[in-house]
């Protein structure tokens, strides 16, 4: 019984022994597997960063100085170098003080060069692994007691979330900082300027110079007379002046407007502007705008007094290799480029034919007190009383609502097109005359024209133009219905 018992007891020892190896010797394999997992993983990493210093310490204070202290921070950026200069509250640039600057990030990216921390930073490097053998970027600060600090900018790392620095005072410590501090160190002044050297609203026009090259020379102004229901301007050439612009057409033109953005800055302090056909400029274009809200009424008119708040004065030159056009502003020395496509749009919309009113003739009715329209084979004479409540055609008594129907369908004539060419022969074919309240007329003859298909008049006496044949027999259709009794369509 005793030896049964005893063999069941080493039985059972043994067994808890081989248990016991069993799980030691699993537990150190799976930990060596688990290291040399790490070793790997570590390995991998050293493969895949630019990082192969072994030693490395703790993050630290690369630089923190504070701009009271600050004589000036050079910056120099390849062939490029800017003086950073603090006057107590901003921070400027020496010799681009009177430049249009982005001045909230002048301020921001001078801040951040004066506090760099590192992440972590490696000892006795080697330089060239980090392109601190020849830096990208080097700045250097001088003090208000006399010393200097300099700290020059490597390579950024390979996710370009770092940039590794090195400290003038330090040159075998690498320190890997935030890559913003890349980004804020600028050299090149063209990196502040602001792009947007002109904004105004298209409402706040208050006239629009335009002449060039390529351009006919118009001023488009607003009118003294308003018509209560949108802001009209006057147009001007050198034929004629102060014509009632159409409306629509204006607005168009005012959205052809290039807007005053640089693309890319060309060049500073030129002298000889030949060099980049702006001493014969194709366009020049001068936009005076105002402050709606100097005037006395939400519609402006000869009584209110405008506050011009502002002019936008520049001239446009020679397409550049890279396809923009040149530009800049009068009285300035600076050259920029932008984007040439708008020339076409404005084009079309900056001539006096496309602006002008295209009706023939067309006074407001309330002035007018008679209308003679006089064909090759008929004639015909229409009257307003006084108070403007009496009507006749041919001293014939018409209704008042058929009267203002035929006298749209006489006013309606409009011009089509633009004739280039003037014919000689001088006939009448047809002859509309306004007599005015004040005893003045108005009135427009249509000859024939060397388009078969037009017949040739003047708007505002200066441009020649063509109405179409089929209008004038739609008028005279009208009419001849009209003083038989008979319906007539409103033809507009």
């Amino acid at each position: 019984m005793k030896k049964s018992l005893t063999i069941t007891l080493a039985v059972l020892t043994l067994g808890a022994l081989s248990v016991a190896l069993w799980y030691t010797t699993t537990n150190k394999t799976e930990e060596s597997a688990s290291n040399t997992q790490e070793t790997t993983a570590e390995a991998d990493v050293t493969q895949t960063s630019d990082i192969t210093s072994s030693t490395e310490t703790e993050a630290v204070s690369v630089l923190k100085l504070e701009p009271s202290n600050i004589a000036s921070i050079e910056v120099t950026v390849g062939s490029n170098t800017l003086n950073y200069l603090y006057d107590g509250e901003n921070w400027t640039l020496e010799g681009f003080e009177d430049y249009a600057l982005d001045q909230s990030g002048l301020n921001y990216k001078s801040k951040v060069m004066l506090d760099i921390d590192a992440t972590r930073s490696i000892k006795d490097a080697n330089l060239a692994e980090y392109g601190l053998d020849a830096p990208s970027k080097k700045a250097t600060y001088h003090l208000k007691d006399g010393s200097t600090v300099g700290i020059s900018l490597g390579n950024l790392s390979l996710d370009q979330m770092s940039v590794y620095a090195m400290l003038d005072n330090d040159p075998t410590t690498v320190y890997v900082v935030n890559s913003m501090v890349y980004n804020c160190m600028i050299g090149d002044i063209n990196s502040y300027r602001t792009k947007e050297l002109e904004n105004y609203e298209s409402a706040s026009i208050h006239d629009i110079i335009i002449s060039g090259s390529e351009f006919d020379h118009i001023t488009l102004a607003l009118s003294p007379e308003q018509n209560g229901y949108s802001t009209t301007y006057n147009l001007s050439t050198d034929d004629f002046e102060n014509v009632l612009a159409n409306t629509y057409s204006t607005e168009q033109l005012k959205a052809a407007l290039p807007k005053f953005t640089v693309n890319n800055f060309v060049a500073d302090d030129v002298t000889d502007l030949s060099t980049y056909g702006l001493d014969n400029p194709r366009l020049h274009l001068t936009v005076n705008y105002y402050d709606p809200n100097s005037t006395t009424s939400d519609t402006p008119s000869s009584d209110n007094t405008f506050n011009i708040i502002g002019q936008a004065d520049y001239i446009w030159g020679n397409t550049l290799e890279n396809g923009e056009i040149a530009f800049m502003k009068v009285g300035d020395s600076s050259v920029y480029s932008m984007d040439a496509t708008f020339l076409t749009g404005l084009k079309e919309t900056a001539s006096p034919f496309f602006l002008v009113s295209k009706y023939i003739a067309m006074p407001n009715i309330n002035k007018v007190t008679a209308i003679d329209v006089t064909f090759d084979d008929a004639s015909y004479h229409m009257t307003v009383d006084e108070a403007n409540q009496k009507y006749s055609l041919d001293d014939k008594e018409m209704e008042k609502d058929l009267f203002k129907k035929l006298y749209r369908n006489i006013c309606g004539l409009t011009a089509e097109i633009e004739l280039d060419e003037k014919s000689t022969d001088s006939t009448a074919v047809a002859t509309i005359t306004y007599t005015l309240s004040d005893g003045s007329t108005l009135s427009a003859t249509l000859t024939p024209s060397t388009n078969n298909q037009y017949y040739q008049t003047y708007l505002n006496d200066v441009l020649l133009v063509g109405v179409t044949k089929t209008q004038l027999v739609n008028l005279k259709d009208t009419l001849k219905a009209a003083k038989a009794g008979e319906e007539f369509k409103d033809i507009y």
